[in-house]
């Protein structure tokens, strides 16, 4: 145990048993009182909205393990069961060395379907239009978006304040006056910020790096929200949801696992139980990308992929790139038996999902999406687009977007904006489409 957490921790101990209250304000370790902040001022209270604040004191994230999660492993929480682009069924659960991820997203360009990153280019060279849809999601979530108005007005100038060896606080972050005290919200961002720097500072391991990500992740939530987190490391993607090989056997490539799911919740949430159980009573088979009893029954929204400071990037990218490929096949499965007329909804085959990796202090998002064959590939060269390339699907990859962390306090309240945005974003839009999609069946 580190000198600082130690100091903490006598000084926690010396606020609980003292008979006479500390001298001054006193900052609790907020994260169990992250449930109820819907005070953002760009948030909408309503299927997010938080609950009463908690009266207990939680303890720093890389000494305490939550109760209602299993210990995370010693080894690497949730690096992938494959060690090659060859199949390896989910039963492998070794865990060797990392495979080269720079060499296997490459790969990825040759699967089925194949896997366009960054650029709007198809390999044929052919211009890829992006949807409007999608465009206006990426729009939602650059930095200027998760940057404007993340302060309540009424802690800017204290923020400016505490900030002033982290760079200048832009004047678009300041959001507007609605008259709520956001003390509680600012002791939140304090406490993410001492934790993240702890980790930082002591070079801590992906498992330290996890907890505190976990509760960032569930800021806004409590438990009837229609979104809940889902520890993932034990949850392979299934076998027949993955891109396959090129060539005549077109075997599955390796299965992958995640951190996180981002999970609609069927146990808690009455709207989503009421969409959900009865067609899975009465269809069965799986909703889910991955292959457990538990995340069957729902669907996912999001994957997230933890590592710790100078963790594999190429890493915790091709893994989210293939779980979230895998979610959109399940989808696609799901509507096969549907005619197009049916669903009249505009994100039919092109709704995306949106993926985090997370490094250290670093949060990027991916935006991946299966593209239409009729209108996002344009023909520049006939001659080089026979009609047998006519109908190819490219799996879409939008990103890195830098769109918040936990390095600064400007960048805790764009990460927690970008949160929020992803979970509205969630039940307003994807499940919508969700709910339509088994309307009826």
């Amino acid at each position: 145990m580190s000198s600082l957490t130690s100091s903490r921790i006598e000084v926690w101990r010396h606020q609980i048993e003292s008979p006479k209250p500390p001298r001054g304000r006193t900052r609790k370790r907020a994260f169990e009182e992250m449930d109820n902040c819907p005070d953002l001022p760009h948030r909408e209270h309503g299927p997010f909205e938080g609950q009463e604040p908690s009266k207990s004191r939680s303890s720093s994230p890389r000494k305490r393990q939550r109760q209602d999660q299993p210990t995370p492993p010693k080894t690497t929480v949730s690096q992938d069961a494959s060690t090659h682009m060859s199949f390896a069924p989910p039963s492998v659960t070794s865990r060797g060395g990392s495979p080269n991820r720079r060499v296997q997203i490459q790969e990825l360009k040759r699967t089925e379907p194949r896997f366009v990153t960054g650029s709007g280019k198809s390999p044929l060279g052919d211009i890829i239009i992006t949807p409007d849809h999608i465009r206006a999601l990426v729009r939602s979530f650059e930095e200027g978006a998760c940057t404007s108005g993340c302060i309540p007005a009424s802690i800017f100038d204290e923020v400016q304040e505490i900030s002033q060896d982290m760079g200048e606080i832009p004047t678009q972050s300041r959001g507007e006056e609605d008259g709520q005290d956001h003390s509680t919200l600012l002791n939140i961002v304090k406490d993410v910020y001492d934790d993240a720097n702890e980790l930082f500072s002591e070079n801590d391991d992906e498992n330290a790096w996890y907890l505190l990500v976990r509760q960032i992740l569930t800021y806004g939530s409590n438990k009837n929200s229609p979104l809940y987190i889902v520890n993932a490391q034990t949850k392979f993607v299934c076998q027949d949801l993955l891109p396959r090989t090129p060539g005549n056997e077109r075997r599955p490539i390796g299965t992958v696992k995640v951190d996180f799911l981002l999970h609609f919740n069927t146990e808690k949430n009455h709207e989503v139980h009421e969409a959900l159980n009865p067609w899975f009573r009465k269809n069965g088979g799986n909703l889910s990308a991955f292959n457990d009893s538990i995340t069957e029954k729902s669907f996912s929204l999001s994957v997230v992929e933890v590592k710790p400071v100078g963790g594999d990037y190429a890493s915790a990218m091709y893994q989210v790139m293939v779980a979230s490929a895998a979610m959109q096949q399940r989808l696609l499965q799901l509507q096969a038996d549907r005619s197009e007329d049916s669903l009249q909804h505009q994100y039919h085959q092109t709704l995306p999902v949106v993926g985090l990796a997370v490094i250290g202090h670093c949060w990027y998002l991916h935006i991946v999406f299966r593209s239409s064959r009729d209108c996002i590939v344009r023909k520049i060269d006939e001659a080089l687009f026979s009609s047998s390339h006519t109908n190819i699907h490219f799996q879409r990859v939008l990103g890195p977007y830098r769109c918040g962390g936990t390095s600064s306090y400007l960048d805790i309240f764009r990460l927690f904006k970008m949160i929020d945005t992803l979970k509205q974003w969630g039940y307003h839009v994807y499940w919508k489409f969700l709910q339509e999609m088994v309307v009826d069946r």
